[in-house]
């Protein structure tokens, strides 16, 4: 399933609840998740340190800002990406910016 992809565990409360892979060539689909509901939140731990989140639609995307040295980006899973494990994200930690870093091209399911 994950054959030609860079996989990427997501965690939820130190559990890894979810894995995504995004393909090293153009081939169809380039970024693919675990089938079933989409669980936990790409660098969840962000929202503890910091009162300013940038959201980004893609795990790989947050991680271009991490590499930048933007330790404040959490993921979305791709368009439609935002799940009830990000409102509670948002309700539990103090939060109070939101910075939408969100891509041009066309939206991938």
């Amino acid at each position: 399933m994950f054959y030609g992809r860079v996989v990427v565990p997501i965690f939820s409360n130190g559990n890894v609840v979810g894995l995504s892979g995004r393909r090293l060539d153009d081939a169809d689909p380039r970024h693919l998740y675990l089938s079933g509901s989409h669980r936990g939140v790409f660098n969840a731990t962000a929202a503890k340190a910091h009162q300013c989140l940038i959201v980004t639609e893609s795990i790989f995307d947050t991680m271009s800002l991490w590499q930048a040295g933007y330790r404040n980006a959490i993921a979305l899973y791709g368009k439609d990406g935002w799940t009830a494990d990000h409102d509670t994200l948002l309700a539990e930690s103090g939060v109070t910016d939101i910075v939408l870093a969100l891509d041009n091209d066309a939206s991938c399911a």
